[in-house]
């Protein structure tokens, strides 16, 4: 029997389906909320009767806790502050972490040097919007350092690392934290791209002429960097920014106004949560996307770019762009970025090129063959 230890978010619904149909009941799911949360927002508890779901405090949880020893292994998908703890809590030899980006860039990689922000002093104020600029440094990183040192002691009790798609995210680690080398890789991915289109869209193609910029509210997108470069441009293109989760109120508010400011009409936010199927419908009206993080981030909004034929720019720095690049994907340097990446789509050949080795790399069947290798009950 499996623990999957889980974070209430959007992909999670699929998740637990895949891993039902490799094991089928053979799996607790323990959705771990934020203390103070009682319900989920995302997760459906109907698609499984092993779903249990509390704050770490909660009867549940301890009952869990209690019950440690009779789980073949635990799960972890993405290593929040909750999670941490409470692993930092029970004693188990077959711990594995799936990391997703920033409970590694975030928490680990930034505080060694890793740049995430383009203006680290805009993003304090956005934080502790209440306090002058040397208070919000200084309580941020109190914040920051409580945070770091329970996932820091977690890890000493993991056994493997896997990174959500991309195998050059083990090496990176290590290489900040080399005392980590007990660590052991798997590999698995959250994005199989039949379930991420939807049946009736495999052979659809993007036809649109607008400029996708980011996939949430969160800082790491660096919005005003893209909108820079879009304003230098001087083009006419809608310029579509999802806003609609992630990130703090204050920065939305930020963002807005600035797009409003530097891209005028061009300027289309989405600033309501959307159904999948209507979300989808702003990507195939596009045909550039644009995503200035410096971290891996946004994979799912970028593997549909790629898959539909849209002209993809991720930052050089960005591991995924040399990841990709790897594996013979046509993408493009936001470093890059002029009037001409805009004067025509990808062509015929390109978008084909782009949407075999998607289909080859994030199919369900190599999932559900990832899932039987990497998580056997040991």
């Amino acid at each position: 029997m499996r623990l999957h230890i889980l974070p209430d978010e959007k992909i999670i619904n699929r998740t637990i389906v895949y891993f039902e149909k490799v094991w089928p009941l053979q799996n607790t799911y323990l959705v771990l909320l934020p203390k103070g949360k009682k319900t989920c927002k995302h997760i459906d508890p109907s698609i499984s009767k092993n779903i249990i779901v509390g704050d770490i405090n909660s009867p549940q949880v301890i009952n869990v806790k209690n019950q440690i020893t009779g789980y073949g292994s635990i799960i972890v998908h993405y290593l929040t502050s909750e999670a941490a703890s409470l692993i930092n809590h029970i004693e188990h030899n077959n711990i594995m972490w799936i990391e997703w980006g920033g409970d590694m860039y975030n928490s680990f990689l930034m505080r060694k040097g890793f740049t995430l922000y383009s203006d680290y002093n805009q993003y304090l104020k956005f934080k502790f919007k209440f306090c002058p600029y040397w208070l919000a440094k200084i309580l941020l990183k109190i914040k920051r350092e409580y945070s770091f040192a329970i996932r820091y002691d977690a890890v000493k009790k993991i056994k493997y690392f896997i990174p959500d798609s991309m195998y050059g995210e083990y090496p990176l680690f290590l290489s900040y934290y080399p005392e980590f080398r007990h660590l052991k890789h798997r590999d698995f991915f959250y994005y199989p791209i039949q379930d991420i289109v939807g049946i009736d869209n495999l052979g659809r193609r993007a036809i649109g002429n607008s400029i996708f910029i980011g996939n949430s509210a969160s800082e790491t997108n660096n919005h005003i960097d893209a909108f820079k470069k879009i304003q230098e441009c001087h083009i006419m293109n809608d310029v579509v920014v999802p806003l609609s989760y992630g990130g703090c109120k204050k920065y939305t508010e930020f963002v807005l106004d600035s797009g409003n400011k530097i891209l005028g009409d061009k300027f289309k936010p989405i600033t309501q949560f959307l159904p999948l199927q209507e979300y989808n419908k702003y990507f195939y009206n596009a045909s550039y996307f644009i995503y200035a993080n410096y971290r891996q981030e946004a994979v799912g909004n970028i593997l549909f770019a790629f898959y539909i034929g849209g002209k993809v720019f991720l930052r050089k720095s960005n591991p995924l762009y040399n990841f990709y690049k790897q594996l013979g994907l046509v993408l493009f340097s936001f470093e890059d970025i002029s009037i001409d990446s805009f004067e025509s789509p990808l062509s015929d050949k390109e978008y084909l090129n782009n949407k075999r080795i998607i289909e080859e790399t994030y199919s369900s069947q190599r999932l559900i063959e990832l899932i039987k290798k990497s998580f056997p009950d040991e």
